[in-house]
């Protein structure tokens, strides 16, 4: 059996810190009681945990995915979005990306949200690195995005 390495990332924005994993992290605001400049979104209250795997080979395709756990409050479902990326230009750029809706777990098959691309016909290893970005349906959350350790693989671009 393979073993995947996984980055999970609190999310705790208000704190405004990082976990030095590369990834951000991050927590749900508090509701202060004044109106949301949002139009139809609930402030958030839900505190979870952003989860991914690092990129890695599956049947001559680089692939990564991404899930969320859910520490407190009353969430249900989010959003997670899972984008492989490469080196470019002194920074990182998507090479493809997947969304998808579900619920909270532990990054079973059921419940995360995975993204693949056909890996190239030359050899490696070529740099890749996932990016996961978790936003809780209903509710309002700041741009921070989990982001995985980069890692050579024998997958071309």
């Amino acid at each position: 059996m393979r073993n995947i390495s996984r980055v999970t990332v609190l999310l705790v924005a208000m704190a405004g810190g990082s976990l030095g994993l590369g990834g951000a992290a991050h927590a749900a605001p508090v509701d202060d009681g004044r109106p949301s400049s949002s139009v139809g979104a609930a402030r958030a209250s839900t505190v979870y945990l952003s989860n991914g795997d690092y990129v890695h080979v599956t049947n001559r395709e680089a692939s990564a995915h991404g899930w969320w756990q859910k520490i407190s409050g009353s969430a249900k479902l989010a959003k997670v979005t899972v984008c492989l990326q490469k080196p470019a230009s002194g920074g990182w750029a998507n090479v493809k990306c997947n969304s998808g809706t579900v619920g909270p777990g532990s990054g079973g098959s059921g419940r995360r949200v995975n993204v693949r691309k056909a890996c190239g016909p030359q050899q490696g290893p070529y740099l890749w690195r996932s990016s996961i970005d978790v936003d809780i349906v209903g509710e309002v959350d700041g741009p921070e995005v989990a982001v995985t350790q980069q890692r050579g693989i024998a997958c071309a671009h």
